[in-house]
C-alpha cells in the first residue's frame, strides 16, 4: 500500500478529538506514539517493524465517522476482509489518548498462550495478536468524539490482516528467540540479586519496617501460595516491564509492585526502602496523603497495614534489563478467598448475560470493559467508609447499586439476582413500574436488560463496618426517558 494525500484529512479529523484533551493526552496521540508503541511489541517478539500508511487512515477515519452516532464496537467490512482491525472505546474525550487504546491491546499478551495459539481461559488476546502479526506490514489508524458526550470511538486498520485461521502471528523461532533473550538477561545479574532477594530477606525488609512504626505492629510471615502468584505475574510482565497491576485485588491481596533501573541489581532491601519513602507523605491524623490521593502514600500503608499477616514475593529481569519487583500481601478478610472465587468479571458477566438471555428477546450479551471497572471501583472506594448507596455523579454511564449485610460473603450473583427481583414489578406495556410512583423503581432490572447497553464493569468492596457493596456501571446507559428496555 502506499501513503496519499489523505494523511492531512486523518490527522485533521484526530485533531477534533484531540484539541478537547488535555495536552499530556495530545502529546501521546501523535502518529509516532502509535507505531512505536506497535513497533515495540513487535519487537518484543522478534518480528520486523510496521509503518504508518495513509490510505488506511483514511479508510479508519471514515468508518470512526460512521460510528459517531452511537460509539459502538462493531467491526467494519474491513474493506471486504482485506484489513486487520482493532477497535477501542474510552468514556472520557479528555483523558483519552492512542496510546492508551493501544497499549491496552498489547497489554493482552498476557492472555494469549503460544503453544496453544489460543487465549488463556476465554481472555481477549486478538487485539494483541494483530498489534504482532508478522505478515502484517503497515498500520493506519483514526479516532472520533462520539455524539452526546459518548466518549471516544478509536480504529486502527492493518494489511495485510492478521489473524488468519489456524496461523500463528509470529514464527516459532522468534518465540523462542525471545525466551532466551529474557533468560540471558535474567542470568546477567541474577547471582548477585538472588542472594539478597530470598523470602527471608523480603520477610526481613517488611517487618523491619513494621517495627519501625512502634506501635506494635505483628510481624508478617511467608506465605508461598502468594510467592507463586507473585512469580507467575513477574514473567508476564517481564517482557516490558510496564508496571501494570493483576488481579490480586480480585482475589483478596493487596499488591505493591517496584521497577529498578536497567543494569542494576535491585533487592528485596531497595523495593521496600522506595515503598517507604511515601511515610514522609503520609498524614494519619487526617488519613490523607501530601503527594495527592490516599493511593499515592499506598505502598507505604499497605506494607504497616496492622492486618496483613502474610506476604509473597517475586523478582525478575526485564527484557530490556530493568529488575522488577512484585509484592503480595495477603490481608486478613475472613471472607476474601470465598467471595473473591464468585466475583470475578467473568462472575459479573455471566450474571447479566444470563438475565439478558432469559428475555427471550434476542438480547445481546454484554462485554467487559476495564475502563468502567475502574470507575466502579472508585465508586465503591468513596463508599467504603459508610456504605451508603449513593449514586455518582457521571451521567455517561448506567449504574446499578447493591449492598449487603455484614456475615455473609455478597456476590455479583446475589448483586443482579436482587436487581432482577424488579422484573415482576415491570410492565412493559404501559413502561411503567408497579412497585411505585416512578419508573426508576424498576430501574435496576430495566438497565440489566437495555438493548443498546453493549459493556459493563464492577466492583466489590468491604465497608469498615464488614458490610459489601457493589458497584456496576454500563455503557451506553439505559434508562432513558419515554423508552422501553427493549
Amino acid at each position: 500500500m502506499e501513503k496519499g494525500a489523505s494523511f492531512a484529512v486523518v490527522m485533521a479529523a484526530m485533531a477534533m478529538v484531540l484539541a478537547m484533551t488535555a495536552t499530556t493526552s495530545t502529546a501521546q496521540s501523535t502518529t509516532a506514539d502509535i507505531v512505536n508503541i506497535h513497533n515495540a511489541a513487535r519487537s518484543a517478539v522478534g518480528v520486523p517493524p510496521l509503518s504508518w500508511d495513509d490510505n488506511l487512515a483514511a479508510y479508519a477515519q471514515s468508518y470512526a465517522n460512521q460510528r459517531a452516532g452511537d460509539c459502538r464496537l462493531e467491526h467494519s467490512d474491513r474493506n471486504n476482509y482485506q484489513y486487520g482491525e482493532n477497535l477501542s472505546w474510552s468514556p472520557s474525550v479528555q483523558t483519552w489518548t492512542a496510546a492508551s487504546s493501544v497499549n491496552q491491546w498489547v497489554e493482552e499478551k498476557s492472555s494469549y498462550d503460544y503453544a496453544s495459539n489460543s487465549c488463556i481461559g476465554g481472555a481477549m488476546c486478538g487485539h494483541y495478536t494483530q498489534v504482532v502479526w508478522r505478515d502484517t506490514t503497515a498500520v493506519g489508524c483514526a479516532a472520533v468524539a462520539c455524539n452526546g458526550n459518548r466518549g471516544v470511538f478509536f480504529i486502527c486498520s492493518y494489511y495485510p490482516a492478521g489473524n488468519v485461521q489456524n496461523q500463528r502471528p509470529m514464527a516459532q523461532k522468534a518465540f523462542a528467540a525471545l525466551v532466551l533473550l529474557v533468560a540471558a538477561a535474567t542470568l546477567a545479574i541474577a547471582s548477585t540479586a538472588a542472594a539478597q532477594s530470598s523470602p527471608q530477606d523480603f520477610l526481613d525488609a517488611h517487618n523491619a519496617a513494621r517495627r519501625g512504626e512502634g506501635v506494635g505492629l505483628p510481624d508478617v510471615v511467608w506465605n508461598t501460595t502468594l510467592q507463586a502468584f507473585a512469580e507467575n505475574y513477574v514473567a508476564v510482565l517481564a517482557a516490558t516491564c510496564r508496571l501494570d497491576h493483576s488481579n490480586s485485588v480480585q482475589l483478596g491481596y493487596g499488591e505493591n509492585l517496584y521497577m529498578g533501573g536497567a543494569g542494576s541489581a535491585s533487592t528485596a532491601a531497595d523495593a521496600v526502602g522506595n515503598w517507604m519513602e511515601e511515610k514522609a507523605s503520609y498524614v494519619y491524623s487526617s488519613n490523607t496523603c501530601t503527594k495527592g490521593r490516599l493511593i499515592d502514600c499506598g505502598h507505604y500503608t499497605q506494607i504497616v497495614w496492622r492486618s496483613t499477616t502474610s506476604i509473597g514475593c517475586a523478582r525478575a529481569v526485564c527484557s530490556n534489563g530493568g529488575a522488577f519487583a512484585l509484592v503480595l500481601l495477603a490481608a486478613t478478610l475472613a471472607m476474601a478467598s470465598t467471595a473473591a472465587a464468585q466475583n470475578s468479571p467473568q462472575d459479573f458477566l455471566d450474571a447479566h448475560n444470563a438475565a439478558r438471555r432469559g428475555e427471550g428477546v434476542g438480547l445481546p450479551d454484554v462485554v467487559w470493559n476495564t475502563t468502567l471497572e475502574a470507575f466502579a471501583q472508585s465508586v465503591v472506594a468513596a463508599s467504603a467508609g459508610t456504605c451508603n448507596l449513593r449514586h455518582s455523579s457521571n451521567s455517561g454511564y448506567g449504574e446499578n447499586l447493591y449492598w449487603g449485610p455484614a456475615g455473609k460473603a455478597w456476590t455479583a450473583a446475589d448483586a443482579v439476582s436482587n436487581w432482577m427481583e424488579e422484573k415482576a414489578f415491570y410492565v412493559y406495556s404501559s413502561n411503567t413500574c408497579t412497585k411505585g410512583s416512578d419508573l426508576i423503581e424498576c430501574g435496576h432490572y430495566t438497565q440489566i436488560v437495555w438493548r443498546s447497553t453493549t459493556s459493563i464493569g464492577c466492583a466489590r468492596a468491604v465497608c469498615n463496618n464488614g458490610d459489601v457493596i457493589i458497584s456496576c456501571n454500563y455503557f451506553p446507559p439505559g434508562n432513558l426517558p419515554n423508552e422501553r428496555p427493549y
